[in-house]
């Protein structure tokens, strides 16, 4: 008798390949309402067929989660959820207009048609994230009209997150002022350093200071470069000086390249070349002959080296100078910290009392956009 389809070890390997395939696939989308809405319509059409016998249902099936896979591995998220309503049996279309326009919204910016709704987009997020807390604390139905969804529970969505805000911004108050502190990054051994404050952090650091930094491991990768390429014609150049005593006088070292000469490296900020204590290598006029220019070499790049390292730590000193770099960092720190608690205060006096996040002005959000406190909804 013939065996069924779904009884074959095949069968059933390939259908669960595929499916973790696409669920991993669908894990590489950025937005987090499309990511949950795909990897539930795959889960549940998995579970809906999943004692399906009819092979022609499942073959349709297998084929278009085959599609939806390949469009989500070549990154094209948008014809990926499009291809979502024929792989459901009963598309849901959306209720009123309002649902179609956030659809249409998250499809534009999936598509980077309208970078400009990412804002939009954000807030649909926390809305997605607010509505399934309070489902799984049971504080909320299953079924939420979209019209409640927009103008009832994201609102409250927004206010709890402002209130986040509001709790993040008091604790950094109670933990004293902005402080400026020496600091340092490393381009090899060499410690490159520079003043770490509020006032030049991220966006706001010295373009200056970025191409230093990058232009220093950019010189430390040419030297690692250089001392990989002198380690190589050591190697050669001990061989050929071994050759060339073998000529002269028949004398041949028994040895390999690595009993007289170590590995070229870069040690506590110096390249060394190291001989073995041989007399018999050291009193070779050969080996000195074709190994010298290489030692040379490691000398000037041991001092340009050095030369580096004290050129930063002159640096760090006239950073730490009385009235200097550090100074004035701390100074504008600490002015900047009063100027932001007046600010806090006022706010809290004056408008934090009225918050209603119903209307929009007096949203906790909105008050803080105000006062020039950075809100990223």
């Amino acid at each position: 008798m013939i065996t069924h389809f779904c009884e074959l070890a095949a069968h059933r390997n390939y259908v669960l390949a595929l499916y973790r395939h696409s669920l991993r696939n669908v894990s590489r989308i950025n937005s987090g309402f499309v990511k949950h809405k795909m990897k539930k319509v795959i889960t549940n059409e998995a579970r809906k067929h999943k004692n399906d016998k009819s092979s022609w249902s499942i073959y349709r099936r297998l084929k278009e989660l085959k599609l939806l896979s390949d469009k989500l591995e070549d990154d094209q998220v948008n014809d990926a959820y499009n291809l979502l309503d024929s792989f459901m049996k009963s598309v849901k279309k959306p209720k009123n207009e309002l649902k179609g326009h956030l659809m249409k919204i998250r499809t534009e910016i999936e598509t980077n048609k309208n970078i400009q709704d990412k804002t939009r987009l954000t807030r649909l997020n926390l809305l997605h994230r607010y509505i399934a807390k309070k489902q799984q604390n049971q504080l909320l139905t299953k079924h939420i009209p979209d019209e409640y969804k927009e103008k009832l529970l994201l609102p409250l969505a927004l206010h709890e997150k402002g209130i986040l805000r509001l709790a993040a911004i008091r604790n950094q108050f109670k933990k004293g002022g902005y402080h400026a502190k020496l600091s340092f990054t490393m381009a090899g051994k060499t410690r490159i350093w520079f003043i770490r404050s509020m006032l030049n952090k991220r966006k706001k650091q010295s373009l200056r200071l970025r191409n230093l930094i990058t232009s220093e491991k950019r010189r430390y990768l040419e030297v690692c470069k250089i001392v990989e390429s002198l380690n190589e014609n050591a190697n050669w150049a001990l061989h050929e000086a071994i050759w060339e005593r073998y000529l002269d006088d028949g004398y041949l070292h028994a040895t390999s390249s690595k009993g007289y000469l170590k590995m070229v490296e870069i040690e506590d900020n110096s390249v060394k070349l190291q001989n073995q204590n041989d007399s018999k290598v050291v009193k070779c006029q050969r080996l000195q002959q074709w190994l010298s220019p290489i030692q040379s070499s490691i000398l000037s790049l041991e001092n340009y080296l050095n030369q580096r390292q004290m050129k930063y730590a002159k640096l760090k000193t006239k950073i730490l100078e009385p009235k200097g770099v550090y100074d004035y960092y701390q100074k504008k720190s600490k002015r900047v910290f009063q100027n932001h608690m007046k600010t806090y205060k006022r706010m809290v006096k004056n408008e934090l009392p009225f918050v209603n996040p119903f209307i929009e002005r007096l949203s906790i959000g909105s008050i803080l956009k105000r006062n020039g406190i950075n809100v990223k909804y």
